[in-house]
Order: C-alpha cells, then structure tokens, then sequence
C-alpha cells in the first residue's frame, strides 16, 4: 500500500491573530474554499496536499468531474474526497501557519455535502457505478504532511445534498503542526463506493474547554462489525500486512517522524480495530504470532501487544499471542497476513 503526496499552492495572504503572550487565538487556513490551482511540488510552502493512494486518481477539484455539478458554497470550487470498494481512500493536508497547542481546546467549522450524482469505476469491478454511500470526514493532526498522527475530530455519516456546516471540536495530547482530512468508511471492515463534497473551512479558533468540550475520539472508538469471518479475513489480509513495530523497539510503529503518510503509521489503528472486532465472531480467536530475534525482544514485544489490547478492552480470551517460531500453521490454515514483524490469522475457538 503506498501514498503519495500531490502538492497545490496559490498565493493567500492570511495572517494568525495572537493573543498578548504568544498564544494564537485564531489560525486561518489557506485557500479555505478550496480554489481550483495548479499544481506544483514545492515543500512545506503548499496550501493543500494530496495525500491519496498512488493507485487511485488525483484529488478532484469540483464541480465538473464525475457527473457532480453542484454549484459552490464559498468561491468557485471545491474538493470531492471518495472511498472505494478495494480499501482506498482519498485525504487531503495543509501546513498550518501556528501550531496547536497541547491540551487547549480549538474550534473550527467545514461545509461538507452529498452530490446526488457521482460515478467513477469501480477498482474492483471495472465497471462505471455510483458512489452513492454516505461517508464521514476524519480529522488528523501530525507534524508532517499527511501524517496520521493523532485523530482529533470526525463527523457523522455525511447524507445532506444540500451544503451544511459541521462543528469539529478538539483538544491535541502533542503540538500540532499539520492537518489531514480523510474520508473514512461507516464499518471498516466492509469496503464500498461512496464520497462526500468539502468546502469552506473556517479558521481554527481557541474556545473555552468548559463551554465546548472536545470530541477527541480515540480510534479505536471507530465503530467496527464485521459482517462474517470473511469481512475480517479481508480486513487482515489487506491491513495486516502494514502493521509493523518501530525498529529494535518493543512498541509498535506510529510515524511520528514520516514525511508522508504512510500505511504503517496506522499500525496501532488497524491492530485495535481486528482485536476489538473479534468479539462479533465468538466462535473465532485472532491469534498473531510474532517474529524477529533476539527472543528477549520477541517476548518484549507479545508482552506489549498483551497489554495493548487490555488496554484497548479487546477479550482476551480470543486472543491467542505467541512466538512465530513456537507453532507452524496446519494443512490447510495458512497465515491470513504475514509480514516481517507478525503473521495473522482467525482460528475457530475449541
């Protein structure tokens, strides 16, 4: 799986206002309403990045590209952000000019609609269909473009045809220096066509933490159900694969210090999401086996995992975590997702 970053640069002129000290109470966003420009590749001075699957097409500015004619909420043009049914997704980042502060909670505001008409192939079938499903927005913040690093906000499933404005409310646990929209299925498990419209982003502003409590969703609060063994098996066997530790360190990768954002920083994302998804299939165990040497840091590591996911209330009584090398799979039971950190698979409980 691999991203890329595709740059957009216009010339705004928007300047944060400060606070006596230093403190910003109002950072604005460069090109808010998301003006059709063209692209340049010129780092760390881009207003919006692409920050999508290599695989898939460009970030398309709207209206005109896939039967969507809906008319702006603010300027000319605005973004389309869609997810597929092969597990793609498209995300979108900027540089903030002031960074955000840990523990002060921030406020800003997104007009986000449903175009009632949007077709584009299918990656899995080949066919033109229509990208009718409602999706939610995602808000990342991180240190680099297009870094996963922590969730901050995310909406509702987006239905609305008509332009609507969405309150993101947060509080960063780091300093902040980058922001990522990211489209995002209902249930990861189950992949589909759909896409949502973004226009208009306001200023980010500083508000009273008692007057509006943030959102600050955890990811593992993402609501997962898997509607057979064969919707995690497919989760496993595309996400598996990117899950990996941080190298010669017990803890798991999180990309804190990518430039790009990459599969493997949603490493804790993806193994919480299979642990907590479990507890929908009773009459299965998730067992990982993990690899590497030398075997202090191997039992180091399922150690860690353990207490991840008690931590991440997964049952661990459907939890089965071992050296790779203690037990091979059987005939007939090969790994769903192996990497060289961990293999994966479902095993029928006994």
């Amino acid at each position: 799986m691999h991203y890329t970053a595709r740059f957009f640069i216009t010339v705004w002129a928007f300047t944060p206002i400060w606070l006596r000290g230093q403190e910003t109470i109002s950072i604005p966003v460069f090109n808010p309403s998301f003006e059709a420009v063209l692209p340049y590749i010129v780092n760390d001075t881009a207003d919006w990045v692409d920050c999508g699957f290599l695989s898939e097409a460009p970030l398309q500015f709207q209206p005109g590209v896939y039967e969507v004619d809906k008319e702006a909420f603010e300027g000319k043009n605005y973004f389309s952000l869609a997810v597929r049914d092969n597990f793609t997704w498209d995300a979108v980042g900027q540089r903030l000019r002031a960074p955000l502060k840990p523990g002060r909670c921030y406020r800003m505001m997104i007009h986000l609609a449903q175009s009632p008409y949007y077709t584009a192939v299918s990656p899995v079938f080949g066919t033109r269909v229509r990208y009718k499903n409602p999706i939610r927005l995602l808000l990342w913040g991180g240190k680099k473009f297009c870094q996963a690093g922590q969730l901050l906000a995310q909406t509702t499933l987006v239905k609305n045809k008509d332009w609507e404005p969405y309150e993101l409310i947060f509080t960063p646990k780091v300093e902040i220096t980058h922001l990522s929209f990211q489209a995002y299925y209902l249930n990861p498990m189950v992949a589909y066509n759909g896409h949502l419209l973004m226009d208009f982003a306001s200023p980010i502003e500083v508000v009273p933490c008692e007057t509006y409590p943030a959102q600050s969703p955890d990811v593992s609060q993402i609501e997962i159900k898997p509607q057979s063994k064969r919707d995690l098996e497919n989760f496993i066997a595309l996400y598996g694969k990117t899950i990996r530790f941080e190298r010669d360190q017990v803890n798991l990768f999180t990309g804190k210090d990518a430039s790009t954002f990459e599969a493997g920083a949603m490493s804790e994302s993806f193994l919480s999401l299979m642990g907590k998804s479990i507890r929908w299939l009773s009459e299965y165990r998730l067992e990982i086996a993990v690899k590497d040497k030398p075997r202090r840091l191997t039992n180091a590591r399922i150690a860690y995992l353990k207490q991840f996911f008690t931590s991440n209330k997964a049952d661990s009584s459907q939890l089965d975590i071992y050296p790779f090398e203690e037990k091979r799979p059987e005939k007939g039971e090969d790994w769903t997702s192996e990497n060289a950190f961990l293999a994966i698979r479902l095993r029928a409980m006994r």
